[in-house]
């Protein structure tokens, strides 16, 4: 299970979010559930159920999905109010599988504020959750993410008094094209990284960081300060004219699969809501799937 930060602009958000509720949590039937047949791809389990179990004796397509699932059944002509149904004929045989879901899905419960109640600040530093742009002191917490990455990265560089290492990517494609497919490539690459000097000098310093935040040091200061200003502000996701604009799809476990680039993302992002008037509502949401 996840829970994700998303900022929606504009008014009246229940109707924003609406299109994007999971039904198979919420049970709530609206224009934005759809009837899909599952029928084909019940067959294809069956057709490899069968392949891996040559040796038994073959059970019927019938006598599979009423052993493996446990939906409702019902004859052709009736109706259910069941969200997942199998239809037979009166021969006894399936003829579909019916489910309903929102295609759309993006959440299965959400609240305002909620984990995210101290993500943002108005122009008076303290925490903000709704209010019209203006309220908010984005600059101003661009300005102090920009300042925190300015004395790290100073501090760390003098600390490491021009010492380098190999970054992270480097050092995994040389022991993965040197070693063979039966070792662990990865573990050793890991173990080579992890006891560079430098690295070994950044991890105690700052006690805890990903291999990737150890080598955005190697960014001119430049570059880092920017990078830390522009993802200051930045939610997993956007709500805009009831349209949900993400980086990805967030799944469980706070896995995500991505369909750009962070840059691309954050410079989305910050693109639009810098072209949003001063009076534009803006509420802060914390969604769970």
């Amino acid at each position: 299970m996840s829970h994700f930060a998303v900022l929606v602009v504009g008014d009246d958000v229940e109707s924003q979010l609406a299109p994007y509720h999971e039904f198979e949590c919420d049970g709530i039937h609206d224009e934005y559930v759809q009837t899909v047949s599952n029928l084909d791809h019940l067959k294809m389990c069956y057709d490899s159920y069968c392949e891996h179990n040559k040796d038994e004796k073959k059970m019927s397509f019938e006598e599979y999905v009423q052993e493996n699932h446990s939906e409702d059944r019902i004859q052709q002509g009736e109706t259910t109010d069941s969200s997942r149904y199998y239809v037979v004929d009166e021969k006894g045989e399936i003829v579909d599988a019916i489910y309903h879901t929102n295609p759309n899905a993006q959440w299965d419960w959400y609240e305002i504020g909620g984990r995210y109640s101290d993500r943002y600040i108005d122009k008076n530093g303290e925490h903000i959750v709704e209010g019209l742009k203006k309220d908010f002191g984005f600059d101003l917490l661009r300005k102090r993410r920009a300042d925190e990455a300015a004395k790290r990265y100073d501090e760390i560089h003098q600390l490491l008094n021009g010492k380098t290492w190999e970054p992270w990517d480097v050092v995994r494609a040389r022991f993965e094209k040197a070693e063979n497919p039966d070792e662990d490539s990865i573990e050793k690459a890991g173990l080579f990284y992890r006891e560079q000097e430098s690295v070994r000098a950044i991890k105690k310093h700052l006690c805890f960081c990903y291999n990737e935040d150890i080598d955005r040091f190697l960014m001119n200061r430049e570059d880092y300060i920017a990078y830390f200003r522009n993802r200051a502000i930045v939610p997993y996701a956007f709500v805009k004219d009831g349209k949900w604009y993400a980086q990805g799809e967030m799944g469980w476990w706070g896995i995500d699969r991505k369909t750009c680039t962070d840059d691309e993302w954050r410079t989305q992002f910050n693109d639009m809501l810098d072209a949003q008037p001063d009076d534009t509502l803006l509420t802060v949401v914390d969604c769970h799937i």
